[in-house]
Protein backbone atom coordinates (compact mmCIF):
# COMPACT_ATOMS: atom_id res chain seq x y z
CA UNK A 1 0.00 0.00 0.00
CA UNK A 2 1.38 3.40 -0.99
CA UNK A 3 0.98 6.68 0.86
CA UNK A 4 -1.53 7.78 -1.77
CA UNK A 5 -3.59 4.66 -1.15
CA UNK A 6 -3.51 5.36 2.59
CA UNK A 7 -4.79 8.87 1.82
CA UNK A 8 -7.65 7.44 -0.23
CA UNK A 9 -8.43 4.94 2.52
CA UNK A 10 -8.49 7.69 5.13
CA UNK A 11 -10.83 9.79 3.01
CA UNK A 12 -13.12 6.80 2.43
CA UNK A 13 -13.23 6.04 6.15
CA UNK A 14 -14.02 9.68 6.93
CA UNK A 15 -16.96 9.70 4.50
CA UNK A 16 -18.11 6.32 5.80
CA UNK A 17 -18.08 7.71 9.34
CA UNK A 18 -20.62 10.38 8.44
CA UNK A 19 -22.81 7.91 6.58
CA UNK A 20 -22.74 5.46 9.48
CA UNK A 21 -23.74 8.14 12.00
CA UNK A 22 -26.90 8.94 10.06
CA UNK A 23 -27.78 5.61 8.45
CA UNK A 24 -26.13 2.64 10.16
CA UNK A 25 -25.33 3.18 13.84
CA UNK A 26 -28.83 2.92 15.26
CA UNK A 27 -29.80 -0.09 13.15
CA UNK A 28 -26.70 -2.04 14.15
CA UNK A 29 -26.93 -1.06 17.82
CA UNK A 30 -30.51 -2.27 18.06
CA UNK A 31 -29.72 -5.46 16.13
CA UNK A 32 -26.76 -6.22 18.41
CA UNK A 33 -29.13 -6.60 21.34
CA UNK A 34 -30.30 -9.89 19.86
CA UNK A 35 -26.94 -11.63 20.14
CA UNK A 36 -26.89 -14.49 22.61
CA UNK A 37 -25.09 -14.25 25.92
CA UNK A 38 -22.82 -17.13 24.91
CA UNK A 39 -21.79 -15.38 21.72
CA UNK A 40 -21.08 -12.12 23.52
CA UNK A 41 -19.10 -14.01 26.13
CA UNK A 42 -16.95 -15.49 23.37
CA UNK A 43 -16.40 -12.05 21.85
CA UNK A 44 -15.40 -10.74 25.26
CA UNK A 45 -12.90 -13.58 25.68
CA UNK A 46 -11.43 -12.79 22.25
CA UNK A 47 -10.96 -9.12 23.16
CA UNK A 48 -9.47 -10.05 26.52
CA UNK A 49 -6.92 -12.23 24.71
CA UNK A 50 -6.00 -9.34 22.42
CA UNK A 51 -5.65 -7.01 25.37
CA UNK A 52 -3.30 -9.44 27.08
CA UNK A 53 -1.25 -9.90 23.90
CA UNK A 54 -0.87 -6.14 23.51
CA UNK A 55 -0.06 -5.52 27.18
CA UNK A 56 -3.26 -3.68 28.10
CA UNK A 57 -3.06 -4.88 31.73
CA UNK A 58 0.16 -2.87 32.03
CA UNK A 59 -1.05 0.14 30.09
CA UNK A 60 -2.86 0.96 26.88
CA UNK A 61 0.37 2.71 25.88
CA UNK A 62 2.63 -0.26 26.65
CA UNK A 63 2.78 -1.95 23.23
CA UNK A 64 3.67 1.28 21.45
CA UNK A 65 6.21 2.13 24.14
CA UNK A 66 7.86 -1.28 23.68
CA UNK A 67 8.40 -0.46 20.01
CA UNK A 68 10.01 2.87 20.89
CA UNK A 69 12.31 1.12 23.35
CA UNK A 70 13.17 -1.50 20.73
CA UNK A 71 13.97 1.31 18.28
CA UNK A 72 16.44 2.84 20.73
CA UNK A 73 18.10 -0.54 21.31
CA UNK A 74 18.34 -1.21 17.57
CA UNK A 75 20.08 2.06 16.67
CA UNK A 76 23.70 0.81 17.09
CA UNK A 77 23.01 -2.43 15.21
CA UNK A 78 20.30 -1.92 12.58
CA UNK A 79 19.57 1.74 11.93
CA UNK A 80 16.95 1.07 9.26
CA UNK A 81 15.15 -1.29 11.62
CA UNK A 82 15.33 1.37 14.33
CA UNK A 83 13.68 3.93 12.03
CA UNK A 84 10.96 1.43 11.11
CA UNK A 85 10.22 0.59 14.75
CA UNK A 86 10.18 4.27 15.64
CA UNK A 87 7.75 5.02 12.83
CA UNK A 88 5.32 2.24 13.79
CA UNK A 89 5.52 3.04 17.49
CA UNK A 90 4.93 6.76 17.02
CA UNK A 91 2.08 6.17 14.56
CA UNK A 92 0.31 3.84 16.96
CA UNK A 93 0.81 5.98 20.06
CA UNK A 94 -0.16 9.20 18.31
CA UNK A 95 -3.31 7.61 16.90
CA UNK A 96 -4.22 6.39 20.37
CA UNK A 97 -3.59 9.85 21.83
CA UNK A 98 -5.65 11.68 19.21
CA UNK A 99 -8.55 9.27 19.65
CA UNK A 100 -8.41 9.72 23.42
CA UNK A 101 -8.46 13.50 23.14
CA UNK A 102 -11.39 13.45 20.70
CA UNK A 103 -13.42 11.27 23.06
CA UNK A 104 -13.48 14.21 25.47
CA UNK A 105 -14.51 16.56 22.67
CA UNK A 106 -17.43 14.61 21.23
CA UNK A 107 -18.69 13.08 24.52
CA UNK A 108 -20.92 10.52 22.83
CA UNK A 109 -22.68 7.93 25.02
CA UNK A 110 -21.96 4.31 24.20
CA UNK A 111 -24.69 2.28 22.45
CA UNK A 112 -25.58 0.26 25.55
CA UNK A 113 -26.02 3.55 27.42
CA UNK A 114 -28.18 4.99 24.64
CA UNK A 115 -30.35 1.87 24.78
CA UNK A 116 -30.63 1.75 28.57
CA UNK A 117 -34.33 2.62 28.59
CA UNK A 118 -35.11 0.27 25.70
CA UNK A 119 -35.39 3.01 23.07
CA UNK A 120 -32.32 4.09 21.13
CA UNK A 121 -31.47 7.77 21.26
CA UNK A 122 -28.11 9.00 19.99
CA UNK A 123 -26.42 12.27 20.97
CA UNK A 124 -23.07 14.00 20.85
CA UNK A 125 -21.59 16.57 23.23
CA UNK A 126 -23.35 15.19 26.30
CA UNK A 127 -21.58 12.66 28.52
CA UNK A 128 -19.85 9.55 27.22
CA UNK A 129 -16.70 8.17 25.64
CA UNK A 130 -17.84 6.25 22.57
CA UNK A 131 -16.55 8.39 19.69
CA UNK A 132 -13.99 7.46 18.47
CA UNK A 133 -13.06 3.98 19.66
CA UNK A 134 -9.81 3.73 21.59
CA UNK A 135 -9.49 -0.01 20.99
CA UNK A 136 -10.02 0.39 17.26
CA UNK A 137 -7.54 3.26 17.16
CA UNK A 138 -5.01 1.03 18.92
CA UNK A 139 -5.07 -1.60 16.18
CA UNK A 140 -5.66 0.63 13.16
CA UNK A 141 -2.69 2.70 14.33
CA UNK A 142 -0.50 -0.36 13.94
CA UNK A 143 -2.11 -1.37 10.66
CA UNK A 144 -1.51 1.69 8.50
CA UNK A 145 2.07 2.11 9.69
CA UNK A 146 2.87 -1.54 9.04
CA UNK A 147 1.33 -1.64 5.56
CA UNK A 148 3.49 1.29 4.46
CA UNK A 149 6.50 -0.81 5.45
CA UNK A 150 5.13 -4.13 4.22
CA UNK A 151 2.56 -3.50 1.45
CA UNK A 152 2.34 -7.16 0.48
CA UNK A 153 0.98 -8.03 3.89
CA UNK A 154 -1.91 -5.57 3.78
CA UNK A 155 -4.66 -8.21 3.59
CA UNK A 156 -3.22 -10.39 6.31
CA UNK A 157 -2.57 -7.38 8.57
CA UNK A 158 -6.14 -6.19 7.99
CA UNK A 159 -7.61 -9.14 9.88
CA UNK A 160 -6.70 -7.91 13.36
CA UNK A 161 -8.08 -4.34 13.23
CA UNK A 162 -11.25 -5.51 11.49
CA UNK A 163 -11.91 -8.23 14.07
CA UNK A 164 -11.11 -5.92 16.97
CA UNK A 165 -13.40 -3.23 15.56
CA UNK A 166 -16.22 -5.70 14.94
CA UNK A 167 -15.86 -7.07 18.46
CA UNK A 168 -16.34 -3.60 19.96
CA UNK A 169 -19.48 -3.09 17.87
CA UNK A 170 -21.26 -6.39 18.49
CA UNK A 171 -21.08 -6.01 22.27
CA UNK A 172 -22.57 -2.50 21.93
CA UNK A 173 -19.57 -0.78 23.46
CA UNK A 174 -19.17 1.20 20.23
CA UNK A 175 -21.11 2.25 17.17
CA UNK A 176 -19.92 1.37 13.69
CA UNK A 177 -19.02 5.03 13.12
CA UNK A 178 -16.85 5.00 16.27
CA UNK A 179 -14.53 2.32 14.91
CA UNK A 180 -14.58 3.63 11.34
CA UNK A 181 -13.61 7.09 12.61
CA UNK A 182 -10.67 5.51 14.42
CA UNK A 183 -9.50 4.00 11.13
CA UNK A 184 -9.71 7.42 9.48
CA UNK A 185 -7.70 8.98 12.31
CA UNK A 186 -5.05 6.26 12.04
CA UNK A 187 -4.68 6.82 8.29
CA UNK A 188 -4.33 10.59 8.71
CA UNK A 189 -1.84 10.31 11.57
CA UNK A 190 0.24 7.73 9.70
CA UNK A 191 0.40 9.93 6.61
CA UNK A 192 1.47 12.92 8.68
CA UNK A 193 4.27 10.96 10.29
CA UNK A 194 5.29 9.47 6.94
CA UNK A 195 5.96 13.04 5.78
CA UNK A 196 8.24 13.55 8.78
CA UNK A 197 9.98 10.27 7.96
CA UNK A 198 10.32 11.21 4.28
CA UNK A 199 14.07 10.60 4.24
CA UNK A 200 13.65 7.08 5.61
CA UNK A 201 10.99 6.17 3.05
CA UNK A 202 12.98 7.73 0.19
CA UNK A 203 16.06 5.66 1.05
CA UNK A 204 13.91 2.58 1.50
CA UNK A 205 12.29 3.04 -1.91
CA UNK A 206 15.67 3.62 -3.56
CA UNK A 207 17.06 0.44 -1.98
CA UNK A 208 14.07 -1.54 -3.21
CA UNK A 209 14.63 -0.24 -6.74
CA UNK A 210 18.36 -1.00 -6.78
CA UNK A 211 19.14 -3.73 -9.35
CA UNK A 212 20.66 -6.96 -8.13
CA UNK A 213 23.35 -9.05 -9.88
CA UNK A 214 20.62 -11.50 -10.82
CA UNK A 215 18.77 -8.72 -12.66
CA UNK A 216 21.94 -7.91 -14.64
CA UNK A 217 22.38 -11.52 -15.73
CA UNK A 218 18.70 -11.75 -16.62
CA UNK A 219 18.88 -8.57 -18.72
CA UNK A 220 22.13 -9.60 -20.38
CA UNK A 221 23.95 -6.49 -19.14
CA UNK A 222 26.57 -8.26 -17.04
Amino acid sequence: MTQRQVLYAGGAFAVATLLCIFLVDGVVAVAAQSFSREFLKGVGAFMHGLELAFLFPLSKWASGAVLLLAAVIAVPFRRNLAWALLFVGLSQLTTRLVAGVLKNVFNRPRPFEALADGVWSDAFFTTGSAFPSGHAAHFWGFYFALVLLWPRGRWMLLILPVLASAARVVVNDHYVSDVVASAAIAAIVTLGLAKLFRGFFTKRAAANRAPSPHDEWRDGTA
